[in-house]
């Protein structure tokens, strides 16, 4: 008897890529749980795994594990523009925008989080 399982493999940890999607001019800060974490790329287009590696590369990549992470984007002003909590769970992804919009989209152990206002 011959027996076969096949078992997905299951990510505990993804690289997560932030931009902004506005027509904004002005310099948007990201801060997770209230940590700086640099300047956002801004664009009017959407951003995928598949994307070139010279967009990519301007991107701000961060490993994050399973948990639930406050994301905040302020102005130069210290302007709040966008605030949300981002949830990576066994079960997936959740985020919910308490101001401003925000999206997340996963394809094997690549997010992205596009935040919009």
């Amino acid at each position: 008897m011959l027996v076969i399982q096949c078992t997905k493999k299951e990510i505990t940890t993804y690289n997560a890529h932030f931009f902004a999607a506005t027509a904004s001019t002005e310099n948007l800060i990201l801060f997770i749980d209230d940590q700086e974490e640099g300047q956002l790329f801004k664009t009017q287009g959407d951003i995928s795994c598949s994307s070139e590696a010279s967009i990519l590369d301007q991107l701000i990549t961060l490993q994050l594990s399973y948990g639930n992470y406050k994301i905040e984007v302020k102005d130069e002003n210290d302007d709040v523009k966008a605030v949300g909590n981002l949830g990576i769970s066994s079960n997936g992804l959740s985020i919910i925008g308490e101001g401003g919009g925000m999206a997340a989209e996963a394809e094997d152990d690549c997010l992205f989080i596009k935040i919009s206002f």
